[in-house]
C-alpha cells in the first residue's frame, strides 16, 4: 500500500538477462494510488529496464484491449512488436489482437 509504480517495479535491483514482471491493473478505493497499465506503463518499463543486465531483454505484454504503447518508449529503447508472432493461428483472424507483445532492449 502506498507504493509508487516505480517502487514496485524497481524493488529488486539484481542484474538479470531477462526480467519478467506481472502487473495487474488494480482498482481500489483510493483511485490516486491505483495502477493503470495504460497510464503507468512508461514508468513500469523504465523501472524494469533499470533492473536488466547489459544486453538484457524485457518482454512486455498485455491483454488490455485497445492498449497503445507510449511512443516515447521507442525513443528511449529499441522496441520490436512481437504481437503477430505471439498469437496462435486461431486468433490471427480477429480484427484486433487478444493481446499485445513487445521485445524491449537498450539502444
Amino acid at each position: 500500500p502506498g507504493h509508487s509504480v516505480v517502487e514496485v517495479v524497481g524493488h529488486d535491483q539484481r542484474d538479470a538477462d531477462v526480467t519478467a514482471r506481472h502487473v495487474q491493473e488494480v482498482r481500489s478505493a483510493d483511485a490516486a494510488s491505483a495502477v493503470s497499465l495504460q497510464r503507468d506503463h512508461g514508468q513500469l518499463i523504465d523501472g524494469a529496464m533499470a533492473c536488466l543486465a547489459p544486453g538484457g531483454l524485457l518482454i512486455f505484454s498485455t491483454n488490455k484491449r485497445g492498449f497503445e504503447l507510449d511512443a516515447q518508449i521507442a525513443e528511449r529503447y529499441a522496441v520490436e512488436d512481437k504481437t503477430a508472432w505471439s498469437l496462435d493461428e486461431d486468433f490471427k483472424r480477429r480484427s484486433k489482437p487478444i493481446h499485445y507483445c513487445w521485445y524491449i532492449t537498450a539502444k
